[in-house]
């Protein structure tokens, strides 16, 4: 199996947190992530605020198959607000302008921390992945606070797709060694 690493290049669906800088793509785009760059779910508390961002073709062979899509996602908290009440993340993904899915929200702490969520299927189609679906996919996040006095903050998002190469692509290769 092979991996591709793709990351946000773009505005997507969706433009709802707040950015510590503008574009809100640009805050996330970084691998290694840069920590004071960051999208956050904003002063209000309550509704989640959602953010979808667009990526570049994956590259990934056309007669390949695709094994998973994996999101990955840097998250943290601020504030002091009461007990019991929090601040939490979830991955999100929209393949070919298909319905966008929220993953699992994670709970964020006051440390900086990598989160992933994997999808061995489309989650919209409940089928294996395409590679057209993997070259058009948006990926983002969903960012919840319970209360003013919190703030969820992602400072990276990215997606790993991974594929076995099909048969064709494999005998390319393996003429061209020689």
């Amino acid at each position: 199996m092979t991996q591709i690493t793709i990351q946000p290049s773009g505005a997507g669906a969706t433009t709802e947190c707040y950015p510590s800088t503008a574009p809100n793509w640009d805050c996330v785009n970084e691998i290694p992530a840069v920590d004071t760059d960051f999208v956050s779910e904003g002063p209000e508390g309550g509704d989640a605020a959602h953010d979808l961002y667009v990526t570049p073709a994956s590259g990934v062979p056309t007669d390949s198959t695709i094994n998973s899509v994996t999101v990955y996602f840097r998250i943290r908290r601020t504030g002091a607000g009461q007990v019991g009440v929090g601040a939490s993340v979830a991955p999100q993904i929209r393949a070919i302008a298909q319905a966008i899915t929220t993953g699992s929200y994670l709970t964020c702490t006051t440390s900086w921390v990598n989160e992933s969520q994997t999808w061995a299927t489309n989650p919209t189609t409940g089928i294996a992945w395409t590679v057209a679906e993997v070259n058009d996919l948006d990926i983002g996040v969903a960012i919840s606070a319970d209360s003013i006095n919190w703030d969820g903050e992602c400072s990276q998002v990215y997606a790993v797709i991974t594929y076995t190469a099909g048969v064709a692509t494999r005998t390319d290769r393996f003429f061209k060694m020689f």
